[in-house]
């Protein structure tokens, strides 16, 4: 492979100085600003997060990296990370089912997902600089990652399927970067037949989830990608946003030998 080719397909940094310009997705601890709250509180809690995975020394692509927050604490453990999002604000696609809706509020609409996401990407690189990351950054399509940035030992896709529209097309891509193991955290509901739900309603449509999926459905398809469930653990997490805790569940699969 062309090195040349292969080093463009990863971001270059940003140089990021002030709070102001970021939006966080996780709380964080950073030097010279102390402890920066975001969405989701995960500190101190990693290894159940990661469903005690052990990532010291080995290659881990971390799906979804938002403000990157797993990211760093993954290289923490030794881990040489790379983070992928979004490119831009047309690949991020919230539920939106009215069919008239005006032009202006269309605009308006998508100028303020490219705002949080332009937020979302400087927070991650105030952090990255601040913390003297090593992590390498690509954004693009999550349904088609550059085949380029290579096989990975972990692929952890965190909270990142129940925002979109097509779940298993996203997780199907990311489990072909995996070589070993595959971590996923989402809410989860326990059925054992392979199940889809639709978080939207007629009364509440504009949130930003789109489905959530049952342990069956999780295990049925990543059998089908070759992977088998060596651990299922659900814990509740303090979600800032909403003001209470949430229960995620981290499933961790393995590649079968003969996948």
């Amino acid at each position: 492979m062309n090195n040349t080719w292969a080093e463009s397909i990863y971001a270059t940094s940003r140089q990021v100085k002030s709070l102001e310009e970021c939006w966080f997705y996780h709380s964080i601890d950073l030097p010279g600003f102390g402890t920066v709250h975001g969405g989701w509180d995960l500190r101190g809690r990693i290894d159940d997060y990661l469903g005690y995975v052990d990532v010291s020394g080995k290659r881990v692509l971390d799906v979804g990296t938002a403000s990157g927050f797993l990211t760093f604490e993954m290289e923490k453990k030794g881990a040489q990370v790379v983070s992928f999002d979004a490119d831009n604000e047309y690949q991020i696609q919230y539920p939106r089912f009215k069919r008239h809706v005006t032009e202006q509020d269309a605009k308006q609409r998508l100028q303020s997902i490219r705002n949080n996401l332009e937020k979302m990407k400087n927070s991650y690189w105030l952090s990255h600089r601040l913390l003297n990351s090593n992590a390498k950054v690509v954004y693009g399509d999550i349904y088609r990652m550059p085949e380029q940035i290579g096989l990975f030992d972990v692929v952890l896709v965190s909270q990142i399927l129940v925002h979109l529209r097509d779940p298993l097309g996203a997780l199907i891509q990311a489990g072909e970067f995996s070589s070993d193991v595959l971590v996923i955290t989402e809410g989860v509901f326990s059925n054992d037949t392979p199940l889809q739900k639709l978080i939207p309603c007629s009364d509440n449509e504009l949130g930003r989830g789109w489905w959530i999926m049952s342990t069956g459905l999780y295990r049925e398809a990543l059998g089908l990608m070759g992977f088998e469930i060596t651990s299922l653990s659900t814990n509740s997490y303090d979600c800032r946003t909403r003001k209470r805790n949430i229960n995620v569940t981290t499933i961790v699969a393995k590649r079968k030998k003969d996948s």
